[in-house]
């Protein structure tokens, strides 16, 4: 489950002024994400199913079409008519040859298990404090993105058949977090890489959060090392860098 935000789309935005070094970049971001990120995870997961809840960030081109290029929402193909919109996420990142689901529009909410509410998320509180806020009022687990912070926090809640255990989290993200990614934090990112694994044996659901730092991760007690050379990316999307 992808959480959203997977690219910045800084020329898309109705809200912030586009700096002049990101100009011009989005068909190379697309094209990385799609390349580098999203196609190999298909061919790693063949027969997986693959969801991409979208954010903010993705929600960025529909509201640049929006502001000021009305008519071309909703464009489809001339000859039929029909078919797919050509200026969406799915299009842009030929999300249904990868037979990707995307679930949007954003907060639309995807639940797994029947039992984790999964959001991109819409809170930013300072650190350790957004598992907090969600937790307050949640009914059920939720798992969300938007902070790009590991966060955890969980609550016992009374249901008709006793006693159930919550949990609210964010497993990280997957960008820089050496300020390359824009950003209003200040000279200081309080930003964790890491992934989140959901374990269900039917009456019991569990999440892990899994760090990553510096390339480096450690799950079950196994050490990952990511390959993050330019070389690879290079060949995967076949941009030079």
């Amino acid at each position: 489950i992808l959480l959203g935000d997977m690219f910045d789309g800084s020329a898309f935005s109705t809200r912030w002024q586009t700096e002049p070094e990101l100009r011009f970049t989005s068909n190379y971001s697309f094209r990385e994400l799609y390349a580098g990120l999203l196609l190999p995870l298909r061919e790693l997961c063949p027969h997986a199913e693959i969801i991409y809840l979208e954010g903010n960030h993705e929600k960025r081109l529909q509201d640049s079409l929006v502001a000021k290029l009305d008519e071309a929402r909703g464009l489809r193909s001339a000859d039929t008519l029909s078919g797919n919109e050509i200026l969406t996420i799915e299009s842009v990142l030929a999300l249904d040859s990868l037979d990707i689901k995307y679930v949007g529009p954003y907060g639309a909410a995807y639940w797994l298990y029947d039992e984790i509410r999964i959001q991109h998320g819409s809170k930013a509180r300072p650190a350790g404090e957004t598992a907090s806020a969600y937790l307050r009022s949640a009914t059920s687990s939720r798992i969300w993105g938007h902070v790009h912070r590991l966060e955890m926090a969980q609550k016992k809640i009374q249901t008709k058949d006793g006693p159930k255990l919550i949990t609210a989290a964010s497993p990280g993200c997957l960008c820089r977090t050496d300020g390359a990614v824009p950003h209003a934090g200040g000279d200081f990112l309080d930003w964790q890489q890491g992934i989140g694994v959901v374990y269900s044996s039917g009456d019991r659901i569990s999440v892990q959060l899994v760090p990553i730092e510096d390339g480096v991760a450690i799950f079950n007690g196994y050490t990952i090392r990511g390959d993050g050379s330019v070389e690879t990316t290079t060949k995967r999307t076949g941009l030079r860098f």
